[in-house]
């Protein structure tokens, strides 16, 4: 995806082959019924099907997506020349049809120990089927399955893919993950199929009907439990068309361009609160100490509604919550493209928020997706040691600054704050000596005469108290004391890595490159990692109402 036509929603198949030719209108009916509805949910947001396009289930909805203006892409269990030799003269003439329009096509690999000499076996074919079924599954948003519903122990047939769907898979169907991360599911949109010579359905729910399999049960589809993701992927997309034309291209740069609008938006919003914030209150203090100072009564109100407003806005358009995963976003494509250029053939979605799920997983379905239809970095070694070093120096300074700035802005703000309560402190004490000089004076009415002898000293102490309490607050809301000490060992860990790669200067290129993949993949995991804390952090201090 070299230029943005936004971040898809990507449909996948499955499904029988024999199906029968009477029932195919009803079929193609159906699943256009289902693509017409995800362009109507979500208008902003292109759809794209992934199809090997064997007989049957899989050319009955790439035709339906093909009318309905969706682009297809096919994965193959073998290269081409193999995969024809499963077809007859009239599958293999469709086969060319609906080729000829797919966006690309490319064989998935071998499953195991099989290769192009030995796949004709019977069995291992039955494990390449498997494989692109896999394949297919994992990485689509919705899988569609033009499936009758029994349930069949054979590898690589509808039940089979739509069980890993629903499930997760083992080996050798899961991917680089560890044992313990949850399995990659997702939502199965059943279109109950009937298949030739088979009469079971014919007195039970007509073929067509659909409904959507989730692994908690079935569900209709407005209750796709997968929803919010498809939501999100819309607003990105949304978000990306405000953008102008020179700040579109690659999605990692549309992801930049994104995070740095919102976090102005967001940083802004929190600047704003945090001055109106204490000013209000301070009008408020003010007019209590003065009791016939109504204009400061009005000038509290009229503060803290606009504050209450800024702060509501904020919060409905979510500011800070786009800015910090776009950010996210940007940060994992970055590594992508990094791994991508030294000849890393790692996935990043299978390190990246492994533990932090929910409604956070469209950043690793959308690294997962890029992975899939952009065209990869194509560079030659001595170029790919030469990204993956600037991208290693450039994390470094990044880091470096990070940690000194927040340092610096934690330690005015401490000194803001110690300040504040020290000025307290002296109001504190001269009120109290004011206390002990009227004691002598004390009758019932003696607190007012008290405040009477005091009104600077109230008025001293509540500034200060507020000063001091916004200070604090304002100081961890931004993090900066967390975040310094994050970007310090943070920063460790790519000097350590500049000064390994440093260390290969000079020797051959083979040796240079191996050195600089193996720095790169452990740095490249470190930064997702830090990546995703960070967001996880940030999203725990939302902007709110300052409390003073």
């Amino acid at each position: 995806m070299n230029e943005l036509d936004g971040l898809p929603i990507v449909f996948g198949v499955t499904g029988h082959r024999d199906i029968p030719p009477a029932d195919e209108p009803a079929l193609t009916s159906a699943v256009r019924a289902i693509f017409d509805g995800f362009h109507q949910r979500y208008p902003a947001t292109p759809l794209r099907l992934l199809t090997p396009l064997a007989a049957g289930a899989d050319r009955i909805v790439a035709r339906a997506a093909i009318a309905a203006g969706i682009p297809i892409y096919v994965p193959m269990p073998f290269d081409e020349a193999e995969y024809r030799k499963d077809f007859d003269a009239a599958e293999s003439a469709e086969f060319d049809e609906l080729l000829a329009v797919a966006k690309a096509h490319y064989a998935v690999g071998f499953d195991g120990d099989n290769d192009a000499q030995n796949v004709a076996e019977r069995a291992r074919r039955a494990r390449q089927y498997a494989l692109v079924g896999r394949y297919v599954a994992y990485n689509a948003h919705v899988l569609i399955a033009l499936w009758d519903g029994s349930i069949s122990g054979a590898l690589g047939g509808t039940a089979n893919i739509v069980d890993y769907r629903l499930y997760g898979g083992p080996a050798p169907y899961g991917d680089e993950q560890s044992l313990l991360d949850a399995p990659q599911t997702g939502a199965v949109y059943h279109v109950l199929t009937a298949r030739s010579g088979d009469d079971r359905l014919a007195l039970d729910v007509p073929v067509g009907t659909l409904v959507v399999k989730t692994r908690l049960g079935d569900v209709d589809v407005d209750r796709d439990p997968f929803s919010p993701l498809y939501a999100r992927i819309e607003r990105f997309n949304e978000d990306a068309a405000h953008l102008a034309p020179a700040d579109r291209g690659r999605l990692q740069h549309v992801a930049e361009q994104l995070a740095t609008r919102y976090q102005r938006s967001y940083l802004w919003a929190l600047n704003f609160i945090s001055i109106l914030t204490p000013v209000a209150a301070i009008a408020l203090a003010l007019a209590h100490t003065e009791l016939a100072e109504l204009p400061l009564a009005l000038t509290y109100t009229f503060l803290a509604i606009v504050a209450y407003a800024v702060y509501r806005i904020s919060d409905a358009r979510e500011w800070k919550d786009r800015s910090i995963e776009y950010r996210a976003l940007e940060m994992a494509l970055l590594v992508q493209h990094v791994w991508e250029s030294i000849g890393l053939e790692k996935r990043v979605a299978n390190y990246y928020l492994r533990i932090q799920r929910s409604e956070l997983e469209w950043i690793r379905d959308a690294a997962r997706t890029n992975e899939i239809f952009h065209e990869p970095s194509r560079t030659d070694p001595e170029r790919g040691v030469v990204i993956a070093r600037d991208f290693i120096s450039s994390q470094r300074a990044f880091f470096t600054k990070a940690a000194a700035r927040d340092r610096t802005r934690c330690r005015r703000l401490e000194i803001i704050t110690s300040c504040a309560i020290a000025v307290g402190a002296v109001f504190t004490a001269t009120f109290i000596a004011i206390s002990f000089a009227n004691a002598a004076h004390w009758h019932p009415d003696g607190f007012a005469s008290l405040l009477s002898g005091g009104p600077t000293c109230i008025r001293g102490i509540v500034i200060a108290t507020i000063v001091a309490a916004v200070s604090h607050e304002y100081s961890n809301r931004r993090a900066f004391h967390a975040q310094s000490r994050r970007y310090d060992s943070a920063f460790a860990i790519y000097d350590r890595a500049q000064e390994i790669v440093e260390d290969s200067d000079g020797r051959p290129l083979e040796e240079r490159l191996l050195i600089t993949r193996d720095v790169v993949f452990e740095v490249g995991k470190e930064a997702l990692a830090e990546s995703a804390n960070w967001l996880v952090m940030q999203r725990e201090l939302p902007v709110e109402m300052l409390h003073v």
